[in-house]
């Protein structure tokens, strides 16, 4: 079944930004916008419509993903934005600091397209 709403990927590497544009291809969604850094996310995010999926590395940069996660805290447009951080961290101190935006989840790199699917799935069960 084929998905419309928006989803926005963060990474820093554009293999990884490919793999999950084919990933969620795969399963259907098609409205699936890509920018490289935390900054560029922001800008995508200030003047697109409503992106109603973030997927984000953690580690991006100047600004990484819990940073860009905190962010959309900031507006009301964005506050409840379902957020999935890849990562191949898995410190229990990093995946504390990021779950205070709600809802967020986080998926362990290499990514699965089944996991990644049943994430996506919790996640907007839980807003929608």
């Amino acid at each position: 079944m084929e998905q419309v709403f928006p989803v926005l990927i963060v990474d820093d590497v554009s293999s990884s930004r490919r793999l999950v544009r084919r990933l969620l291809e795969q399963n259907g969604m098609k409205n699936v916008v890509e920018a490289q850094n935390g900054e560029e996310a922001l800008s995508l995010i200030s003047s697109s419509p409503p992106f109603q999926l973030l997927i984000t590395d953690l580690n991006l940069g100047a600004m990484n993903g819990i940073e860009l996660i905190n962010s959309l805290d900031q507006t009301p447009a964005t506050v409840n934005v379902p957020a999935i951080i890849m990562t191949s961290d898995a410190d229990r101190q990093t995946v504390m600091k990021a779950i205070t935006h709600k809802p967020t989840t986080f998926i362990l790199k290499p990514l699965s397209g089944a996991v990644l699917k049943e994430k996506i799935a919790e996640l907007t069960k839980s807003v929608g």
